[in-house]
């Protein structure tokens, strides 16, 4: 028969056997407040590189969207005898370029134009900018149009240097067409504040700051 407590020796002399020792699993008040301080300081130092991270991403995408339109732009150009998507003229009733663009960009009929549809969407659209209203997160780089400047080139790629000359722009505004004289900066909402630039030959770069209107990649 199994006993516990005191037992009984050979020679009749009681001993006592231990008892088990009980092990804490609990955590104490103390311990719990310390892991808690502990994770939440780890998690304020994680948070800045999952924002930028996030950040970063987004302006991978939106460089993807640029040069996706630029493929878009190609197939019009076949199409159109080497000649771009013009930009909104309300004097000639027009559409946008972006609608003129969309069959080309997979986007399907009725999807894209005058309200209630909206102006933009899909690639059209910048990750890192939802316009409430109609402002676009694209524009045309406004010598492309000859009602902008003289030295013009008309809505024409191969009367001009392509990969040293802006076709579309980042921007926040309600319209085809930026002008750096006329509309003030470009919509730098990326890292380092700054903008993707999609360029004629279809190639696209970030670029940091302001680029000034004196920069020759604004005009051929």
């Amino acid at each position: 028969m199994t006993t516990t407590g005191s037992n009984t020796n050979q020679y009749g002399v009681g001993w006592r056997s231990p008892e088990p020792t009980c092990r804490r699993t609990a955590f104490t008040l103390i311990e719990l407040l310390v892991t808690i301080s502990i994770i939440g300081i780890l998690a304020a130092l994680a948070l800045p590189a999952f924002s930028s991270a996030r950040a970063r991403g987004k302006s991978l995408q939106c460089q993807a969207n640029l040069r996706q339109i630029g493929v878009a732009m190609t197939g019009y150009l076949s199409d159109n005898n080497q000649e771009y998507p013009r930009a909104y003229n309300a004097t000639s009733g027009a559409t946008t370029w972006m609608q003129k663009l969309a069959p080309y960009a997979g986007i399907p009929e009725n999807q894209m134009g005058p309200a209630p549809l909206k102006r933009a969407i899909g690639i059209f659209l910048c990750p890192e900018y939802r316009p409430a209203g109609r402002e676009v997160a694209y524009a045309l780089n406004y010598s492309i149009d000859p009602t902008q400047i003289y030295k013009s080139w008309n809505y024409r790629p191969l009367s001009v240097s392509g990969a040293n000359l802006f076709l579309i722009v980042e921007v926040a505004m309600n319209s085809d067409l930026y002008s750096p004289n006329r509309d003030g900066e470009v919509a730098k909402r990326h890292p380092a504040s700054s903008a993707n630039y999609l360029f004629v030959d279809g190639h696209v770069e970030n670029i940091k700051g302001q680029v000034p209107s004196t920069d020759p990649r604004w005009t051929p």
